[in-house]
């Protein structure tokens, strides 16, 4: 069996409701995309509350997940066209996005006011149709996605560590 014969006979991949869904807790499907990102909505909501001494270890373990994700995708999806346009971040990455910007707006804490979870809600909707079409243009074939090289932590605009991939420097 070839690589893209498998890729045929893959499972369907979940939509973004799916994603969400799950990252709440509020879904059960078994599936390996969803079962990678209820883990790394676990793993977001453990980072709002924990001492730095144990965001590393979250952190390495959200790259492992990541890259998991990763793998899969590129087990399950079509080889793309040789003019197929490159997305600017893995889907790894993007379902971690996702789970990040979802422990803000729906973990309890003191710190979320009104306005900053309702900031937090729009990102996970813009990210969720993002993550829609890029999934959507992996499996026809009309994306392809960067190989990740490594994900270094930097902080975002509101001060939480993101993955985010960087190539080495030769």
């Amino acid at each position: 069996m070839t690589r893209d014969t498998r890729r045929t006979l893959a499972p369907r991949l979940p939509q973004s409701t799916a994603l969400i869904h799950t990252i709440r807790g509020l879904l059960t499907d078994r599936h390996p995309l969803l079962d990678a990102a209820g883990e790394l909505a676990s793993l977001h909501a453990a980072r709002l509350t924990r001492e730095d001494g144990a965001l590393h270890r979250i952190d390495a373990h959200r790259l492992r997940l990541a890259r998991a994700i990763d793998d899969y995708i590129d087990l399950v999806t079509p080889t793309a066209a040789r003019d197929a346009r490159r997305h600017c971040e893995t889907v790894g990455v993007a379902v971690d996005r996702l789970a990040n910007w979802c422990a803000l707006a729906y973990t309890p804490g003191p710190t979320g006011t009104s306005e900053w979870i309702h900031f937090a809600e729009t990102q996970v909707l813009r990210l969720a149709d993002d993550l829609d079409d890029l999934l959507s243009d992996l499996t026809t074939g009309q994306c392809t996605v960067p190989t990740v090289c490594g994900l270094p932590c930097i902080n975002d605009a509101s001060g939480i560590q993101m993955a985010t991939r960087r190539r080495p420097r030769a």
